[in-house]
């Protein structure tokens, strides 16, 4: 193996970081993997993000080889599990869906009202607000909730859902919203 050299010739010293000659900093281009023993650049090892950002003792590849041994040790019968999953899913779709609702249900604290809401989900096909069908990149309905009581209030589309929430749910604000679309409207009209 090659000994590391300063720019003013002199020998780079096992562990000094600096040049004992000239005191400029050494640049480490190669790194030994402690693991597979072979010298290798540095742009073949991940960088530790600490205090003191350095190559990490292990190259990438060895990194990897461990990682997937270890996931292969410890979930032995994951990709078949994961596609009998995937089967299971597309032959219950109803179950997925309804299994998805009632951790959305779950996830806002509304378990009281899980039966009332389901069945909402199931016979309301409109947003409450705009009587429109859902549109947009989610096309369901979503559940509206009071952010302070925790309360269900309704499910309303993707659109309206956003508009609510970027007014803080204040209905005063909404007012004067709605005030200023009319005035505006009104003094277009006047011009």
């Amino acid at each position: 193996m090659k000994t590391l050299q300063c720019s003013c010739g002199a020998p780079k010293d096992k562990r000094s970081k600096t040049c004992r000659k000239c005191h400029d900093q050494f640049e480490v281009v190669e790194r030994i993997c402690t693991r597979c023993r072979k010298p290798k650049p540095v742009s073949e090892f991940r960088i530790r993000t600490r205090i003191t950002p350095r190559p990490r003792s292990w190259c990438r590849k060895c990194e990897a080889e461990v990682q997937s041994g270890y996931i292969k040790t410890k979930f032995p019968n994951s990709t078949d599990r994961i596609q009998k999953l995937r089967e299971w899913e597309r032959q219950n779709p109803d179950k997925v869906q309804l299994a998805k609702r009632t951790a959305a249900i779950r996830k806002l604290g509304l378990e009281d009202e899980t039966p009332k809401i389901l069945e909402r989900l199931e016979k309301q096909l409109f947003c409450e607000i705009c009587q429109q069908p859902p549109m947009g990149r989610y096309k369901r309905l979503h559940l509206d909730h009071d952010h302070t009581s925790g309360r269900f209030r309704g499910l309303l589309c993707d659109r309206c859902n956003l508009s609510i929430g970027k007014f803080n749910d204040d209905p005063e604000l909404l007012r004067a919203a709605a005030k200023y679309l009319d005035a505006s409207i009104d003094s277009w009209l006047e011009v």
